[in-house]
């Protein structure tokens, strides 16, 4: 989440892609990537957040083995929603 806060302050885009070689060129394109797990908070703290078609993005249930107090006790889940509060009422209308 660090990450993500980090983005939005800086103000950044964030896209779900790769980069790679075009064929036969020294020219670099972006292709189809994945953003799953973690890596959904990161997305979240981007100003812009883009998500091309062919990308895939995935979102699963957190489980704590452990079930550490602060898992058990549910702050990390209520730290969890306000962090995704937060970033989807400061996104564009038009942010995917």
């Amino acid at each position: 989440m660090e990450l993500g806060q980090a983005m939005r302050r800086l103000g950044m885009a964030v896209v779900v892609a790769r980069p790679a070689a075009e064929q036969g060129s020294q020219n670099m394109a972006l292709v189809s990537g994945r953003c799953y797990s973690a890596c959904v908070y990161a997305l979240m703290g981007g100003k812009k957040r883009v998500i091309p078609p062919q990308s895939r993005v995935g979102i699963h249930r957190m489980f704590n083995y452990r079930r550490a107090a602060l898992s058990a006790s549910g702050k990390l889940r209520a730290m969890l929603a306000r962090y995704a509060r937060a970033s989807a009422s400061s996104a564009p209308p038009d942010a995917t």
